[in-house]
């Protein structure tokens, strides 16, 4: 018997469990929670389980504190289930989640030696 997500979804809401298969599951579960109010499979879409745009903007936020690395929103639309995006932002690693501060840093430096430079140039 083939159940849809909504079915699913609505079990999972009454039960309030969730099948995890690690802590970091476990970490984007209690989030997901959070922001969703039910708690969805590991295998359910986030955006079949109530998620919008602007709520998976939220998802990202959340996540990026929580595992103190940047959580591209776009990696939510690629990974959108709680198993996927276990794999994708805690077990494995990735060159595109770099530190946000230290890209920041970077561009307001240059920011800086380009405006200095511009000065320099002026008569």
């Amino acid at each position: 018997m083939v159940t849809k997500a909504k079915d699913t979804i609505q079990i999972y809401q009454k039960t309030k469990k969730v099948f995890l298969e690690s802590e970091s599951q476990q970490k984007i579960a209690d989030i997901w929670g959070d922001i969703l109010n039910t708690y969805p499979g590991v295998d359910v879409s986030f955006f079949d389980a109530g998620g919008t745009s602007f709520l998976a903007l939220q998802l990202a936020s959340r996540l990026t504190k929580a595992l103190g690395k940047t959580v591209p929103v776009i990696s939510l639309f690629q990974y959108t289930t709680i198993a996927s995006q276990a794999k994708y932002l805690i077990d494995a690693e990735h060159p595109e989640s770099i530190d946000m501060e230290r890209g920041l840093t970077r561009i307001q430096k240059l920011n800086t030696l380009a405006t200095h430079a511009r000065n320099r140039r002026k008569p």
